[in-house]
């Protein structure tokens, strides 16, 4: 029996190896008499008890992908509870329950692009120096109010403020243009911001200028700020990399998934979302690809879903 998990885990290595095409900085392997040992440092927190299609079952916890979670909503069985450990809630939802990326019912909630949204009460937890946003989303139609902006999340509000973030699409990929002849929604395109931005302009973005969204496809988004680099990555690709160092001056805003809390300027979202997470620290590039695994299979150990 010993002898067999040894070799077990071997293949999970192996696998884990070739699936990633990435060295794990933070796992140590030794090689004795030909057999490959595998030792994690990193641990994964385990969430959720429910069995779902289309998984890869593992003997071993690989990386933590909860350490610096400071918001996590997964919304499995319609749970609108922050699954960080912070508390960070969804006070308020009229969103609908609707089947994940998986085929899974009731794992993911639809807003229909002029009145869902959330709401999380305003805390210092979801105030982060840096930070790293990712979402799991798919888009169904357009925002067509002023300005063409479509909200995945947001806090604050006007824009032009201090200690903003938001990941947001619209058919102007580096901001919001008010412009009625710019309103082609067949080049509409994924993008994020961190920072005071006042005056507007100021923070620091990320986007993409040449994947245009397909409405019905799901995406996972990742946007990282380390204090000087922001990253956006596309189903685990990076797309842009932008230089740029500003403040973070934290506001009272509380955080809308779904769209802006600015009335004139709401920028309802219509589509679904499937998974967000909120961390307070930028997840380094090697690891993207263990957060964009989760769009299409979960990881399990011992018939329990790891997130």
């Amino acid at each position: 029996m010993r002898f067999f998990k040894v070799i077990l885990g071997s293949f999970f290595a192996y696998f884990i190896f070739a699936f990633f095409g990435t060295t794990l900085t933070s796992c140590k392997k030794q090689i004795l008499h030909d057999t490959t040992l595998v030792t994690i440092t990193d641990t994964l927190t385990i969430r959720d008890t429910i069995t779902v299609k289309d998984t890869v079952t593992v003997i071993d916890t690989l990386c933590n992908l909860s350490d610096g979670l400071v918001a996590y909503y997964n919304f499995n069985g319609g749970n609108l509870n922050d699954s960080s450990g912070y508390n960070n809630n969804i006070i308020f939802s009229n969103a609908t329950m609707t089947t994940d990326r998986l085929g899974n019912p009731n794992n993911a909630y639809l807003f229909n692009g002029d009145s869902s949204y959330m709401q999380v009460k305003n805390s210092s937890s979801i105030d982060p120096n840096n930070i790293t946003i990712f979402a799991i989303v798919k888009v169904t139609g357009f925002y067509k109010g002023s300005c063409y902006g479509n909200e995945i999340l947001c806090k604050g509000t006007p824009d032009a403020i201090n200690g903003l973030y938001f990941m947001r699409f619209s058919p102007t990929p580096t901001g919001i243009n008010c412009d009625p002849n710019n309103n082609d929604t067949t080049r509409e395109s994924f993008y994020a911001a961190f920072g005071d931005n006042n005056p507007q302009g100021s923070a620091a973005g990320a986007g993409n200028v040449s994947l245009f969204i397909q409405p019905q496809e799901w995406y996972s988004l990742t946007y990282t700020y380390d204090g000087a680099v922001s990253n956006f990555y596309i189903n685990g690709a990076l797309v842009d990399s932008e230089t740029k160092t500003v403040p973070f001056t934290p506001n009272s805003d509380d955080l809308f998934i779904g769209k802006n809390e600015n009335t004139l300027f709401p920028y309802y979202f219509n589509g679904a979302i499937d998974e967000i997470r909120i961390y307070n620290k930028a997840i380094p590039g090697q690891k993207i690809g263990y957060l964009n695994f989760m769009r299409n299979k979960y990881l399990k150990v011992a018939n329990k879903l790891i997130y």
